[in-house]
């Protein structure tokens, strides 16, 4: 694969990967799955936050000025009420917690989650990235 290209159709992989342009004011939303684990990790999502990007009418995306990059964690109690859930329970690999059954709020409902992240805009680095977009 060429550096600094992505190919961010998952269907084969066991990992998700997308990208969201933020509104006028800054806010990026996304509907996603809760994170898997892999050995030896506490869950998260990775995030790199660009720039100045340009989005091509072929779905791909092209940025000069990567922001930020960085990882998101999750509170340990809420990941192991959701890991003793389907299909999460099931899975044959240990976490890196001790799995607690789910008490009281039932998350086979879903859930909504907020993070606000700022950027330090001297940081900015110059990267070149170009990455397919997600079809629609």
């Amino acid at each position: 694969m060429e550096y600094g290209v992505t190919d961010i159709h998952t269907d084969d992989t066991k990992f998700l990967r997308g990208m969201y342009p933020t509104d006028s004011e800054g806010v990026m939303e996304m509907k996603t799955v809760f994170p898997s684990f892999y050995a030896g990790h506490s869950l998260h999502v990775h995030s790199q936050m660009y720039t100045d990007y340009t989005l091509f009418p072929n779905g791909t995306i092209s940025s000069g000025n990567l922001s930020s990059t960085g990882q998101l964690y999750f509170d340990e109690s809420l990941s192991a009420e959701l890991m003793a859930l389907g299909p999460y329970a099931t899975h044959t690999w240990n976490p890196v917690f001790d799995v607690i059954p789910a008490v009281g709020v039932d998350l086979k409902n879903g859930m909504i989650a907020y993070i606000t992240m700022g950027i330090i805009t001297p940081n900015i680095q110059k990267a070149p990235m170009n990455i397919k977009a997600p079809c629609e």
